[in-house]
């Protein structure tokens, strides 16, 4: 069986009526085409409503990124850049000076820029912990994407704003989530809680069941894992908190070290137009690439649990998904290999050299100074310097020339 999926690559701005008729809503349309209803008068607007950032699998099912953060800390004259970069949707930007909030991670936020669909840019000050001094050269910046805000913009547009705040401004993505609907409601919450009590069930530990809380917003909910780990799903009905979209929804949130090798591998994996020839560019075919990258993606999300049948022994490799989760799998099948996230390496840019002299070496280069200072004067750590900044020289590669020739391109735009 091979894998039957539509996808397309049409940025459509539609009138109002139509966004907020129940029989034409942006969710009605993606079910018919995920259903496989062509015979639907409401086809032709369905495709060009449906971003590319969806995958309509022909099964009844779509996939999409739901939230992306990114946190570091950048030049302070590149705030209005960065936000340039993230704003895909180019929407007025409100500016709350007032605003003030710590994070876990100890970083106080003073300003705050947001839009409208729910783009959110935090800045705070980068603190010496030593001296308490601000740095006036660099801010912290957190870039938050909520899943509103990706739900209108194209998957292909979201890799080229996030291939930048990764590279070039060397920020860290801390936080990714993707969410696949089944728009058939194949899925049964009641029945995989069932198999989770009675442990036929791997790649997480914790769980818990909410047996619909209306008052809360949620319907018949399932966790698997901690929602403070790095891999955390989420199994809900999405009809209480989006009364328009009727499905069962599969939520994975990814943190930490896996978001950022996640996006490292969709970054590194996005198909490259800019080298293509006019006359011979095939829209069609790059559009394919995108939805086959999403598709590994999607792949290798779902690899990281299932369900299955504990009953001939104790060996987990020998053991077989339990029937409904290999049909829900199944879905998937392509000769697209699933996405491999342990090889992803980030492309090296300026900003992360820079980045990684300032985290990695400004303390040791601060005790030789002093050393320095104390035995033999100023003069020594000068000449220390220069030498080893000319023993950089002699072992520059050809790529390392490039990586400069990269950054005073893009300084220049």
């Amino acid at each position: 069986m091979s894998l039957y999926w539509k996808y397309y690559s049409v940025n459509t701005t539609l009138g109002g009526d139509f966004k907020h008729s129940p029989e034409q809503s942006k969710s009605a349309l993606l079910a018919q085409l995920a259903l496989g209803n062509t015979q639907s008068e409401s086809l032709g607007l369905a495709k060009s409503y449906a971003d590319d950032h969806w995958l309509e699998t022909g099964f009844g099912q779509t996939s999409h990124l739901d939230w992306v953060t990114f946190r570091g800390k950048i030049p302070a004259n590149k705030i209005d850049d960065v936000i340039a970069t993230s704003n895909l949707l180019n929407e007025k930007v409100n500016v709350n000076d007032d605003f003030y909030k710590i994070d876990p991670d100890g970083v106080a936020y003073h300003t705050m820029y947001q839009t409208l669909q729910g783009l959110t840019v935090l800045i705070g000050d980068v603190v010496c912990p030593q001296t308490g001094e601000v740095l006036q050269g660099f801010k912290y910046c957190k870039v938050e994407c909520s899943g509103t805000f990706l739900s209108w913009t194209e998957f292909k547009r979201q890799l080229r704003s996030f291939s930048i705040l990764y590279g070039h401004y060397a920020l860290r993505c801390t936080r990714l989530d993707l969410a696949t609907d089944d728009w058939a409601k194949r899925l049964d919450i009641d029945y995989i809680n069932e198999v989770c009590k009675a442990k036929d069930r791997w790649g997480f530990k914790n769980r818990k069941y909410i047996d619909s809380d209306t008052a809360a917003g949620e319907g018949k909910t399932i966790y698997l894992g901690s929602p403070t780990s790095e891999k955390y799903v989420k199994i809900y009905e999405t009809k209480v908190k989006h009364p328009d979209i009727d499905t069962i929804r599969v939520e994975h949130k990814f943190g930490r070290d896996i978001a950022h090798r996640a996006m490292g591998f969709l970054i590194g994996c996005k198909p490259e137009a800019s080298d293509a020839d006019v006359e011979t560019f095939d829209v069609k075919e790059y559009d394919r690439q995108y939805g086959e990258l999403m598709l590994r993606f999607v792949k290798w999300a779902m690899n990281l649990f299932g369900f299955i049948d504990r009953s001939k022994g104790k060996n987990l490799s020998r053991a077989k998904n339990l029937p409904f989760w290999q049909e829900f799998l199944d879905r998937f099948y392509d000769e697209a290999p699933p996405a491999d996230i342990s090889t992803a390496k980030p492309r090296p840019t300026m900003e992360k050299k820079i980045a990684w002299v300032v985290r990695s070496v400004s303390r040791s280069l601060f005790m030789i100074k002093q050393g320095f200072k104390e035995a033999f004067g100023n003069d020594r750590f000068t000449l220390f310097l220069r030498d080893i900044i000319k023993d950089g020289e002699l072992r520059m590669r050809s790529q390392d020339w490039q990586l400069i020739t990269d950054y005073l391109q893009f300084a220049e735009t």
